[in-house]
């Protein structure tokens, strides 16, 4: 089955499952590893997730995926997971949840001051561009940005 439909169906099938018990769903990615297909569901809520977490909703999925067959009777291993301190930087929530804090910007190609990875703080953001704050503030167009990503310091 295409992966991109597998992906759909389970989005909107866990989404509303996964918002009741209080997490957002980071991620879905149906996926070909040496042991088979993998479906991977990625999850977070506001303290992070540990893994009681994950296991209350691998549970609350497991059976509704099997009712709904989204593989379409295709063998797969259901893997419920959070997405870590350092995980990309894709969808507005992602953005959101790191305004006014550190990033790291890795660029397709180098811009006009011929930098290739900028390091600000995250300032503003919309559907088209990121502005962050370095040694200056710098608007990016965001298909230009191929990573962007909290930057940890421990």
């Amino acid at each position: 089955m295409n992966g991109k439909k597998v992906v759909t169906i389970v989005e909107e099938t866990i989404t509303p499952i996964i918002i009741n018990l209080g997490y957002d769903l980071v991620d879905v990615e149906y996926v070909k590893q040496v042991d088979g297909y993998h479906l991977i569901v990625t999850i977070d809520k506001a303290g992070g997730v540990g893994i009681d977490d994950c296991e209350t909703v691998h549970r609350a999925i497991d059976q509704v995926l099997d009712d709904v067959n989204p593989t379409n009777d295709s063998p797969y291993v259901l893997q419920v997971s959070s997405c870590g301190l350092d995980r990309p930087l894709k969808k507005p929530s992602d953005y959101n949840r790191n305004l006014n804090k550190e990033i790291r910007i890795k660029l397709y190609a180098p811009n006009k001051n011929g930098q290739k990875e900028i390091v600000g703080v995250l300032v503003s953001f919309d559907e088209k561009t990121v502005t962050i704050n370095g040694k200056e503030s710098v608007t990016i167009d965001k298909e230009k940005i191929a990573l962007a990503e909290p930057v940890i310091k421990f």
